[in-house]
Formats: C-alpha cells, sequence, structure tokens
C-alpha cells in the first residue's frame, strides 16, 4: 500500500500479509518489510491481532523512526474498522503502538507529518446512521497524544485520498467527492494548525475526476495528482459540514509480533513506452497556486 525512504536510503514497505503471522484466525496482518538502497531485504515484521490488519501508509522522521498508519479488526468498539499507528526504530523494534477508534467504520488513506513531528491522517468514514461517507482528519503529538479531529461530509459521498502540509503549517486534504449531480470532483480542504477549516474546493467539469495524491515543492506550489474524464474544469467554492470527530485511544492488547520468513525474488519484464493523448482524459496532474482560487 504504501513505501517510503529514509535519508541512508532504506527503503520501508508496508501493506498486508495473509502468508504469516495470526493466519490461523483467516485474516491478514499488518507487514512492515525494510530494503537496503541495493534492494536487499533487511528486515520484516507483521503486527496483528485476532482480526484483519493492513498497513496503509509510512513515514520516517528526521531521527529514523518509523511510523506506520492502517485499518484494524482487531481493536475497534463497534463492527467495521478502527485505526492503529505503530513506532518501529530503525533496526525493527516496535517502540509504541495504539488504536483510535469509534462507533463508526474508519479507513485510513493517507498520512503524513508535519513540522514538529505532529502525525496527521486522513480516512474514510461511514456513518451508520447517516449512510454516507466523510472525511476524516485527525491529529496526533509526536508521542501518541490525540490532539483533535475534524470531519467533513457533503450531501453524498466523499473520500481523502492524500495528506500535506505546506511550510506555514496549514494541513490540505485532497480526495474526490460525489456531490454533483453528473459528475465526481476533485476534492480540496485546507485546515489551519489547530483544525479550522479555512477553505473547501471542488474541481470538476462534464465527467469523473478524483484526487489522489498531493504534495508541494520547495516554492510553495501545490501538485494534485488523480485522474479525470478530461482536462476541462474550473475550481469552484463548496459547503459541507464539519464536525469533531470524538474518538477513543486503546493500547491494543493480544497482538501477536512475528518476523516472518519470506523469500526475495527478481522480478523480470519488458519495458515499454505508453502510448496516450494529453488533454482526452485519463492521468491528471495539477499544479495550483493558492492565489489562483
Amino acid at each position: 500500500y504504501s513505501v517510503a525512504t529514509d535519508e541512508n536510503g532504506g527503503v520501508y514497505v508496508t501493506g498486508i500479509t495473509t502468508s504469516f503471522g495470526v493466519k490461523q484466525y483467516g485474516y491478514g496482518d499488518l507487514l512492515l518489510v525494510k530494503y537496503d538502497s541495493a534492494g536487499r531485504l533487511l528486515w520484516k515484521r507483521t503486527w496483528g491481532g485476532t482480526g484483519s490488519e493492513r498497513g496503509k501508509a509510512v513515514v520516517v522522521d528526521s531521527d529514523g523512526t518509523i511510523l506506520i498508519g492502517g485499518d484494524t479488526g482487531s481493536y475497534k468498539m463497534a463492527d467495521g474498522a478502527g485505526l492503529v499507528i505503530l513506532r518501529y526504530n530503525s533496526i525493527g523494534n516496535l517502540v509504541q503502538h495504539w488504536a483510535w477508534c469509534d462507533l463508526d467504520e474508519a479507513y485510513l488513506t493517507a498520512m503524513t507529518l508535519d513540522n514538529s513531528g505532529n502525525i496527521l491522517l486522513t480516512a474514510d468514514v461511514w456513518d451508520h446512521e447517516e449512510s454516507n461517507d466523510g472525511v476524516l482528519l485527525a491529529k496526533f503529538g509526536p508521542d501518541g497524544a490525540f490532539l483533535w479531529s475534524r470531519c467533513w461530509d457533503g450531501a453524498d459521498h466523499e473520500y481523502g485520498r492524500a495528506v500535506a502540509v505546506d511550510a506555514a503549517g496549514d494541513i490540505y486534504v485532497v480526495g474526490n467527492t460525489q456531490d454533483y449531480p453528473h459528475c465526481n470532483g476533485v476534492l480540496l480542504l485546507k485546515y489551519d494548525p489547530n483544525g479550522a477549516l479555512l477553505w473547501q474546493r471542488a474541481w470538476n467539469g462534464a465527467g469523473y475526476y478524483g484526487g489522489w495524491a498531493l504534495a508541494f515543492s520547495e516554492d510553495g506550489s501545490m501538485y494534485i495528482g488523480g485522474s479525470a474524464h478530461s482536462a476541462l474544469g474550473e475550481w469552484e467554492e463548496i459547503s459541507g459540514n464539519v464536525s469533531a470527530y470524538a474518538g477513543s485511544v486503546v493500547k491494543p492488547s493480544g497482538y501477536t509480533i512475528a518476523k516472518p520468513s519470506g523469500t526475495v525474488t527478481y522480478c523480470s519484464g519488458i519495458e515499454t513506452t505508453p502510448a496516450g493523448v494529453q488533454g482526452e482524459g485519463g492521468l491528471l496532474v495539477m499544479k495550483l497556486e493558492e492565489p489562483s482560487f
């Protein structure tokens, strides 16, 4: 699901495995694998309980600590899934872990760190009473302490897909919204460091659009990657409901940590240059400067 690198060239991959860990329950465990810069396997770990766990995002902080964000079916308050964050040191020892859950279902989609080491994650939240999806943004301190959370939802289905922080510490979430009658739009939300919503925008045209990735360059420009039916569209201001999401932080118990004995293989394939037409739909890449809004 996710890959990250450290300053020494180490490569970390997280996802799910059904080959190792607590496989007797029939579910998958969260998987973390580390390679060196030459692709040699250094170590691997699994983490899980009696339910299904998936690693969905991995980031490495300035001191080499590895943070994994994912879904947990073992540590939750109701049917569905909660969110889990794991902290490993550079040699693969589990240092800290905590689950964050509520009565609704939550599925993590992205995670990042701000300049102070605070953890920011976005997730899809399913409201059983309202039967719609919301975009969750949650902030935790470097020590794992819960700071705040916000859930944004419109009239239909919304999905958060990426989160990023600018130089000023403001937080951006990009994703998809289905609030338009005949199309999906790229959803873009901006919050201040304390969780106040600053603005909300959607980019859409005649077709289906979605935001999947978000990053800032050194000059402060914002880049969005996604999919689009065509290159034609425009930004517009939208409205949605923002509410605090009162989740509970719990420390998992009854989990299992394993060092799986997997096999490394080297793939072979044929490199080709794909043929495509720019401007007729498919891959979407956008460069934005906020004053253009």
